[in-house]
C-alpha cells in the first residue's frame, strides 16, 4: 500500500513534465475564448488508475463532503485534504510542491505562482446523474493567502467516460453569451485555464449516468499576489516592499527547469 501510493511522490521531477510545459504553452497562451490547453495522459496510467481506485463514491459518510443543491449547481467535493486517502493527498501535495509549480509557471507563463494547501472549493469533485454545474466566473479572492485566484487544473479520472453521458467541460466567451469550446472528461486528461473576470465555464447539463458511475475530478487552483497587468492596480498590506518583478534567484529556477528536458 505505501510502496505503490508513494508513486506520487517527485512525479513532477521527471524530464517528461517540463517538456509538456514547453510543448503546450503557445497553445496556452493563444487559445480562444481565454487562455487553456488540455493535456492527455498527463500522469503515468498506472497512477491515474489507482488515484481513480480511491476516489471515494458520493454515499461514503467517511468523508466531509460540500454538498450544493443550487439552482445552478448540483455537486458534491471534499476539500480537506487529511482526510483524503493517501495516493490523492500525495498528488495533491506534489501538485502544490516546488516541481508543480515550476510546471505550471512554465505552462501558463505566469511567474511566481501561489499553491493552495489549504484547497479551497477544489479537491475531490464528484458528480452523480442529474449533477450540473452552471456556465459561471470563479471567485477571484483568497481569504487565507490573501492572493488572486488565477490558473485552474482539472483533472478527470472516470475510466471508459462515454461522452454520451454528457459532462464535458464548456468554455464560453468573455461575455458569457456563446459557448466556444466543449471538453470531454476523458480519463487522464488535464484542463489547465486561466481564471479572470470573464473566464466563463461549467458542464451545465444535467449529466445521464449508469448506476454507480460518477464523474470524478481532482481541482487544483494557483493564485498570485498581484492583480494581472493592465487591471486596476490594488493597495496591499506589506512589510518589505520590492518590486514585481522576478528576482534573479526566481528567473533562474524556471530556466533551469526548462532545461530539464534535455
Amino acid at each position: 500500500m505505501i510502496a505503490e501510493a508513494s508513486a506520487c511522490v517527485g512525479l513532477l521531477s521527471d524530464a517528461r513534465y517540463p517538456r509538456l510545459a514547453l510543448q503546450h504553452r503557445e497553445e496556452f497562451i493563444s487559445s480562444d475564448p481565454f487562455p487553456h490547453t488540455v493535456i492527455d495522459d498527463f500522469l503515468p496510467i498506472s497512477v491515474a488508475r489507482e488515484l481513480a481506485e480511491y476516489m471515494p463514491v458520493p454515499t461514503d459518510d467517511n468523508y466531509p463532503w460540500v454538498v450544493s443543491k443550487k439552482p445552478d449547481a448540483v455537486k458534491q467535493y471534499v476539500h480537506h485534504e487529511p482526510s483524503m486517502p493517501l495516493p490523492i493527498r500525495q498528488i495533491f501535495r506534489e501538485l502544490n510542491s516546488h516541481q508543480g509549480l515550476l510546471f505550471f509557471e512554465l505552462l501558463t507563463g505566469t511567474e511566481s505562482l501561489l499553491p493552495d494547501p489549504y484547497l479551497v472549493g477544489g479537491g475531490m469533485h464528484i458528480s452523480g446523474s442529474g449533477d450540473f454545474l452552471g456556465i459561471h466566473v470563479d471567485f477571484n479572492w483568497h481569504h487565507k493567502l490573501l492572493a488572486y485566484r488565477r490558473i485552474n487544473a482539472i483533472l478527470y479520472l472516470t475510466e471508459g467516460w462515454d461522452e454520451s453521458w454528457g459532462g464535458a467541460t464548456e468554455l464560453w466567451s468573455c461575455d458569457g453569451t456563446e459557448r466556444r469550446r466543449e471538453i470531454p472528461p476523458r480519463f487522464n486528461r488535464l484542463l489547465v485555464f486561466e481564471t479572470s473576470e470573464n473566464s466563463y465555464h461549467g458542464h451545465p447539463a444535467p449529466l445521464e449516468l449508469p448506476e454507480n458511475v460518477f464523474r470524478r475530478t481532482l481541482n487544483i487552483y494557483y493564485y498570485h499576489r498581484h492583480t494581472r497587468t493592465g487591471d486596476p492596480e490594488t493597495t496591499e498590506p506589506h512589510w518589505t516592499n520590492y518590486k514585481t518583478e522576478a528576482s534573479p534567484f526566481a528567473d533562474s529556477l524556471l530556466a533551469d527547469y526548462s532545461k530539464s528536458v534535455d
